[in-house]
């Protein structure tokens, strides 16, 4: 007897409120030798590590990702006026959401010489993994409803779940560019996080009661 089966597919989504931020920043040296150039962004690194200190920001929460030494050559941000050299290095700094103004505010202190690149807002690797979990139940239960309609239309009920295949789509992580900073003044209020997750489902059909 050929076995009947229902496939259907459902989509489920869950949120929570960011636990983690990301600050991607810069500093930079200008002048006409490369090596002060170079020496005026790591005083600037400097300058800035020492104020994220005072904000309560771990040494080991700030990391170095790049370093480039331009001249107007070759630089993309080096003008006919400016001196001959620019020297960047590029920053991340891990922090918790409520950080994030703290570390804007020191990095505008800073004045020319250093800026902010982006901002992102995100949950930590447990909260995805349950958010994850969760969606995937909605959506589960939402082909399931699906199968039953289908099956109540044939005078049929809905046995065991055959066969699974699931899709976690991309989450709502939130990122704050430079141009949309403006004033630090009134702090960030993130949206939340949404993770979404699909499924198809295969289920058994069974002769109904």
């Amino acid at each position: 007897m050929t076995e009947r089966t229902v496939t259907t597919s459902g989509t489920g989504s869950t949120a929570a409120q960011p636990d983690i931020a990301e600050v991607r920043l810069w500093v930079a040296g200008r002048d006409d030798v490369a090596e002060i150039a170079h020496e005026r962004a790591r005083d600037t690194e400097a300058s800035l590590r020492t104020a994220l200190s005072a904000a309560d920001v771990p040494e080991d929460c700030i990391r170095r990702t790049d370093a480039q030494l331009e001249d107007r050559d070759n630089g993309f941000e080096i003008h006919t006026d400016d001196p001959e050299y620019r020297a960047e290095f590029s920053m991340v700094v891990d922090c918790v959401p409520e950080q994030a103004d703290d570390i804007v505010g020191a990095v505008l202190d800073a004045g020319d010489g250093s800026g902010i690149e982006r901002i992102s807002f995100d949950v930590g690797d447990e909260a995805r993994m349950r958010l994850g979990e969760e969606a995937l139940d909605d959506a589960m239960t939402v082909a399931r409803r699906k199968a039953e309609a289908i099956a109540a239309a044939e005078g049929l009920t809905v046995g065991e779940v055959l066969e699974v295949t699931t899709d976690n789509m991309p989450s709502g992580m939130e990122s704050i560019v430079d141009d949309a900073l403006g004033s630090s003044e009134s702090g960030f209020h993130p949206n939340p996080v949404e993770i979404e997750a699909s499924v198809e489902a295969t289920f058994e059909l069974q002769d109904g009661d």
